[in-house]
Parts: C-alpha cells; structure tokens; sequence
C-alpha cells in the first residue's frame, strides 16, 4: 500500500520525543526535591516500556505507519506491522503520562463537585464507578484528537475500517474498533492506578510488598513493579485480546 509523505511529520518525529524529554526532566527533578520516585513519574516509565507491544497491537488493529517517517530497522516478526518508527518509544511515554493522573484529579473534583448537590446524591455513583465510565469518555476523546488528528495527517493509516471512520486522501481512523476497546484499557488501567491504601501506598505496590526493600533496592522495586503493572495492563486487556479478535473473526492479512 502506497504512502505519500505525511504533513507535519516533524511533529511527530521530533516535537513528540522533546515532550518526552521535558517530561523525563520535570519527573526527574520532582522526584530528587521529594527523595522518592513520585508515582506519576513511574507511570511515565512504565508507560514507556509498553512501546515494545505497538508492533503487535498494530498488527491486531490494522494499523501501518507511513514508510517516509524514520523506522527501526532490521525487526520482521510474525504478528507484527511492518512499519516500526523510532518515534513511538517516546510516544507511549508523553500520551500516557500526559492524561492519567490530571484526568483522575480533574474526575475526583467534578464528583466531589455533584456529591454536593442534593438533586446528584440519588443518581451519583460511587468514584470508582464514576472514574471508570467518565475516564472512558474522555480517553475515547483523547485518543480521537491524538490519533485521529495523526491519522488525517498521513503519520499512519487503518488498512481494514471496522465501522465508521473519519477519512481523508491520507488515511482512515476508525471510530469503533480498536478505539472502544483502547479507551477501556485506559479506563480500568486508571482504575487501578488510583487504588491506593489508607495510608496513600498504592495497592500494586502493597501487591508486591515493596516494603520489604530499604535503600536503593526499594526504589528498584518500585520502579520494576509499575513497569510490570502497565505492561500487563496493556497485554492483557489491549494486545492479546485484539490480536486474538483478528486472527479469530477479522480478515488475516500477514503483510500489515
């Protein structure tokens, strides 16, 4: 399948990992004021670290990147999209850690705004219910504006449209599959995030007892555990389940 040139590429390939950058150092210096890696910056690393799995989940939604933009060589596997650009490794890092912790704080602020309000109280949930089906909405948009705005500009295209799309001259985002079952992935994955103890430890990091380290090996611990909890997220609820959809019901195309 031919590919012109994307429009803006520049913004992808390098204003994205320059977000990256600006990112890593505001974690970085936040963390060395506060003596401890703080929890949004260990989301950003383990965000990161998902980037290894875009290949397959590519493969399983249909997605190719345009050939024009700057791609890692030499990495042909079974199940996985041809096209593999550098810029995606700091893209996982910049469009996750950008969304979850201010979506979760602007949510919490919001419902704690309508459990004031006497007419709220008898259709309110509860926050996690409440989190689950408003964080759904908004990363559905988030990924719409992201994803859908890069699509239009040629950065990558859906070879197989599941349902609607938005389509130009470059390219087609559909607005169904695998969008849904990427903003539940989020969704249920800032559930998760947001589990935390009475005395504010995360539940992941209570999971895997963490607390059994002192020093730097705490830190490590630390750090390995939320690059487990993301990478699992995303396999388990995103990956393995779309390429599974595929292989099972959808055409099965071994070239993209």
């Amino acid at each position: 399948m031919n590919q012109d040139a994307p429009a803006f590429a520049w913004a992808f390939q390098i204003v994205g990992p320059c977000i990256w950058v600006v990112m890593a150092v505001h974690f970085w210096r936040k963390s060395k004021r506060l003596g401890a890696i703080t929890v949004p910056a260990l989301l950003f690393i383990g965000a990161t670290t998902q980037s290894w799995q875009e290949w397959y989940a590519d493969w399983g939604g249909y997605v190719l990147y345009n050939p024009h933009l700057h791609l890692i060589p030499h990495w042909n596997g079974p199940y996985t999209s041809p096209n593999k650009p550098w810029a995606v490794i700091p893209a996982y890092g910049w469009f996750f850690g950008a969304i979850y912790f201010p979506l979760i704080g602007g949510l919490r602020k919001v419902h704690t705004l309508l459990s004031g309000r006497v007419t709220a109280r008898s259709w309110l949930p509860a926050f996690p219910i409440f989190l689950l089906v408003a964080g759904f909405a908004a990363h559905y948009l988030w990924d719409l504006l992201i994803e859908g705005s890069a699509v239009l500009m040629g950065m990558w295209n859906y070879t197989t449209v599941i349902g609607p799309s938005l389509s130009n001259h470059r390219g087609h985002f559909p607005l169904v599959y695998p969008i849904v079952p990427f903003a539940l992935l989020m969704s249920v994955t800032m559930l998760i995030i947001d589990a935390k103890r009475p005395d504010g430890t995360p539940m992941v990091e209570h999971w895997t007892r963490v607390d059994r380290f002192d020093g730097w090996k705490h830190h490590v611990a630390r750090v390995v555990t939320w690059i487990l909890t993301m990478n699992l997220t995303y396999l388990l609820l995103f990956t393995i389940p779309i390429c599974v959809f595929r292989g099972t019901f959808l055409p099965f195309d071994p070239r993209v």
